[in-house]
């Protein structure tokens, strides 16, 4: 049997080696919630996309205009059946407004500034024809890999949340105008609307698809993006048609097709209301093959093609 002397002192030590052991435990706490803290504040760079570090990012996705944005985006582009095509779509506005896509916060630092990477996708030629209706997409450049396509912007600015909701305001009323119509009347309403909401001036041929809404300015790119915008959102089956016009003068342009009662129209929004008329109005699926030249071939093929006749005048 022990005595109170020595009880006394395993007492002692018991406490103190709790003491010891309760301090290398908060020791031990406050170095993880600085690792922590340095984790997500620091940011973590991979090719193509980022991981996500909203405290690290002021325009975050706390920014309730952010979760705004991507909810009218989608349901913009609801109906574009090419899901990289949509993806890219809504990753260049939410990046163009917020610098920042739908999933990720800090973007990649360079010596030339701040560059938004969009994201990484696939040479698709259709990239360039396709990407005349994306809603914001001005200052946007690429780099090629083997095998993919990354697509980055310098350019973001928050102002142009409220030209993306002007856009899709106009859709929700186009598409309740037009819901109980039928797909040639549902063109035509559509194209007479952006016939009525734009001017053609080539001088504003940088303006990203919402800018030149909201400005009522733009060039053949901006015609041929509203009307797929418009015209899918609505329900009607829209392509995007990109090459040059031959005569008189190798120039760039852009025009529409559309699925009128099964059968595929071609359209020139662009050249009616240049014209005051609807003489490119639902023609023939073939009507500008002896004037018009469609560019085609693989993702560099059609890069250079675009480069060889992109012109001022569109």
């Amino acid at each position: 049997m022990k005595s109170r002397g020595e009880i006394f002192v395993m007492r002692k030590t018991t406490i103190a080696f709790l003491i010891i052991f309760l301090s290398m435990m908060m020791s031990f706490s406050a170095f993880a919630d600085d690792t922590d803290r340095q984790q997500t504040t620091s940011p973590v760079i991979e090719c193509g996309h980022s991981r996500k570090q909203p405290e690290s990012v002021e325009t975050g996705p706390e920014n309730p205009a952010i979760e705004e944005a991507n909810r009218m985006l989608e349901d913009l582009y609801a109906n574009e059946t090419d899901q990289e095509i949509k993806n890219m779509a809504i990753d260049a506005s939410m990046t163009s407004i917020f610098g920042i896509t739908r999933d990720v916060g800090t973007q990649l630092k360079s010596n030339h500034g701040t560059l938004f990477t969009i994201g990484r996708y696939s040479q698709n030629p259709d990239y360039f024809k396709n990407s005349t209706y994306m809603v914001i997409s001005k200052d946007m450049s690429y780099g090629l890999t083997t095998n993919d396509l990354i697509v980055v912007t310098s350019n973001s600015d928050e102002g142009n949340f409220e030209k993306l909701q002007l856009v899709y305001s106009a859709a929700q009323e186009l598409k309740q105008i037009t819901t109980d119509m039928c797909d040639q009347d549902k063109a035509a309403y559509i194209h007479d609307y952006i016939c009525d909401r734009l001017d053609y001036d080539n001088a504003f041929g940088d303006r990203n698809l919402a800018e030149a809404f909201c400005d009522g300015l733009g060039v053949c790119n901006d015609y041929v993006g509203l009307f797929y915008l418009f015209g899918t959102y609505c329900g009607l089956n829209v392509e995007n048609e990109l090459g040059y016009v031959s005569e008189p003068v190798q120039a760039y342009h852009a025009w529409n097709k559309v699925e009128i009662d099964g059968e595929w129209k071609a359209l020139d929004v662009t050249w009616d209301d240049t014209t005051g008329t609807k003489d490119y109005f639902l023609l023939n699926e073939n009507a500008f093959e002896t004037s018009r030249v469609l560019f085609a071939g693989n993702f560099n093929e059609v890069k250079e093609q675009v480069a060889a006749v992109c012109a001022p005048n569109r």
